[in-house]
């Protein structure tokens, strides 16, 4: 595990991770990333097992949440997937047990992805929530079957205590606080472009899993419908406008203001902030503090698609010794950990200005003509 997070920060990228137990039902070997021999038995785990295996997975997990962007639930059953356990955890007491441990020894500042509504649901309920569309968004959903037209198999209760009905109404609502993801496979039937695209519209679509042949098929058959899947999938960070007073004094206080609007199917899942850079030649400046809208707030996660344009500004005094001249000025949208702060890959691109891939920065232009010295 060290090492595939390791190797995910070498390449600049978020893991989306799963713990199974077993491959489904029949008895098989495969050969694992690492090159290891596995024999598939089709069992599951005892819920002792899995309780000390959360446990025990907790600190490594914690150490590289970094580069973790979801965590699935798994450890239930065939394919870790939350049905036909060999040990008995099928249950209600088992599904919650579970979950609290997640909740308890898994990153706080990640998510946890469960395959059915029903299954948030029903922990909301039993923690005295109710079924409350946005309580509790460290917990998302992972839709394993979105090629189900009917979306019939995700919003059935295995427990029997929710209607389809409710978990429909709880979920239209509660995927605009939280992670939303499917596992889209064309083993049921692929399904066509435009129901793909339409609900990962109406869902707020983060994760998409989608197997080679459906992709194939998206890209022959429906190419504008998977063109905008590709640009929306997630959040889209959009500059529509930008204040940038043409001189800035050395020394002084100087404003800098941005609108944005999200133009993509989700919000921002995980916390991010938003910097103002100066540089000339070999020489930077970066601005003190974050970026905050009319609320105060720095955290682009709150820029949802429902909040529409919003106004980010930022005041920051440019160092004495910053040297005059003509500057450019970037937006700066490094990620949320220490650790990853200075690799460019992991920054944020927007939509609406120049990408400078080796910084990682967004260039708003050569507007500062006249740095002047007081």
């Amino acid at each position: 595990m060290e090492n595939s997070f390791a190797a995910a920060r070498t390449a600049g990228v978020k893991l989306q991770i799963y713990f199974k137990y077993n491959w489904g039902s029949g008895s098989n070997q495969f050969t694992d990333c690492g090159g290891h021999t596995v024999t598939n038995d089709g069992q599951d785990a005892s819920l002792n097992t899995i309780l000390s295996h959360i446990t025990q997975l907790g600190p490594t997990l914690n150490q590289y949440a970094d580069v973790i962007y979801a965590i699935n639930a798994g450890f239930i059953g065939q394919f870790g997937e939350w049905h036909d356990s060999t040990h008995g955890n099928d249950t209600l007491s088992a599904h919650n047990q579970i979950i609290t441990a997640e909740l308890n020894h898994f990153p706080t500042n990640r998510h946890i992805l469960l395959r059915r509504p029903a299954y948030k649901g029903n922990y909301l309920i039993g923690k005295g929530y109710g079924l409350t569309p946005g309580a509790l968004p460290q917990l998302g959903h992972y839709n394993e079957k979105f090629v189900d037209d009917s979306d019939s198999e995700l919003f059935n209760d295995p427990q029997g205590i929710l209607s389809s009905g409710d978990l429909r109404t709880f979920y239209d609502n509660d995927v605009s606080f939280t992670v939303n993801g499917a596992d889209a496979a064309t083993g049921a039937g692929p399904i066509d472009g435009i129901t793909a695209l339409n609900r990962m519209q109406q869902y707020h679509y983060s994760l998409m899993a989608a197997y080679p042949g459906l992709i194939s098929s998206w890209q022959t058959q429906y190419p504008n419908q998977y063109a905008s899947m590709q640009r929306g999938l997630g959040y889209r960070f959009q500059v529509t406008q930008a204040t940038t007073p043409n001189t800035a004094i050395r020394g002084q206080v100087y404003t800098i203001s941005v609108n944005l609007k999200n133009n993509g199917f989700s919000k921002m899942l995980n916390q991010r902030g938003m910097w103002a850079a100066f540089n000339i030649g070999s020489s930077w400046a970066f601005s003190s503090t974050t970026f905050v809208d009319s609320s105060g707030s720095s955290d682009l996660e709150g820029l949802t698609l429902a909040a529409g344009t919003k106004t980010y500004t930022t005041n920051f005094t440019l160092p004495a010794s910053f040297p005059t001249g003509t500057a450019n000025v970037y937006l700066w949208l490094p990620d949320y950990a220490a650790s990853l702060q200075t690799n460019p890959k992991f920054s944020v691109q927007l939509d609406g200005v120049t990408w400078t891939p080796s910084l990682g920065a967004n260039l708003l232009g050569s507007s500062l003509n006249h740095i002047q010295v007081q």
